[in-house]
């Protein structure tokens, strides 16, 4: 059952529409910086990219995949205002439970479909979207993740698209955004995993 204020705006009869698929142009680029004393001076140098990357002339998402147990950046990626393409993170050899994708969202939205897509198909053990503000959303795999996790993400998938796409259509990015943590919420345990977030506006 959707909240009463998220029903409201959904009213309208669907329309049978997908997602437009497209060529994302993304570009693998060096760290600036490989090696960290801690996992904390790693976080704070992956924040400072992405939220430089946010607030540039001419914003793009910026990537940064790290291992948090070696404390080490692994390869970054460079890609376009609102979406970045980390296609050949598959040829690295990647902790499953302690390699983090941490990454730009302009717009504050929580982690999305495509997000969580890229957290279950690879070897990742979280991935954390952070905002212009330096505020951030995170979905964790956790042991007692589902074993029918496909079918459960495929689930939460469509819930999401049942209940934004109206609000996309109509530009109501704040609503969308908070749909999107509803969802998120309901979902994660579902699936078995972990997730959070520390945006203003889930805190009205």
């Amino acid at each position: 059952m959707f909240p009463l204020f998220l029903r409201k705006f959904n009213i309208l009869k669907k329309q049978n529409t997908k997602p437009v698929q497209r060529q994302i142009k993304s570009v693998q680029t060096k760290p600036l910086q490989k090696d960290f004393r801690c996992t904390k001076d790693l976080f704070s140098y992956a924040k400072k990219r992405c939220i430089d990357a946010l607030n540039n002339e001419a914003p793009y998402e910026h990537v940064v995949i790290a291992d948090i147990k070696k404390n080490k950046v692994l390869t970054e990626f460079i890609g376009e205002e609102n979406k970045c393409n980390i296609e050949g993170i598959e040829n690295f050899n990647l902790d499953k439970e302690n390699t983090v994708v941490i990454h730009g969202h302009s717009d504050s939205t929580p982690i999305s479909v495509c997000d969580m897509y890229t957290l279950l198909k690879n070897n990742l053990g979280q991935i954390i979207a952070i905002d212009k503000k330096g505020q951030f959303s995170l979905v964790a795999k956790t042991p007692n993740m589902s074993n029918d996790i496909d079918a459960k993400y495929k689930k939460y998938a469509k819930e999401h698209y049942e209940l934004t796409d109206e609000m996309t259509q109509n530009n109501v990015y704040e609503l969308y955004n908070i749909a999107t943590d509803y969802v998120l919420k309901k979902h994660a345990p579902l699936m078995g995993l972990r997730y959070c977030s520390n945006y203003d506006y889930l805190r009205k």
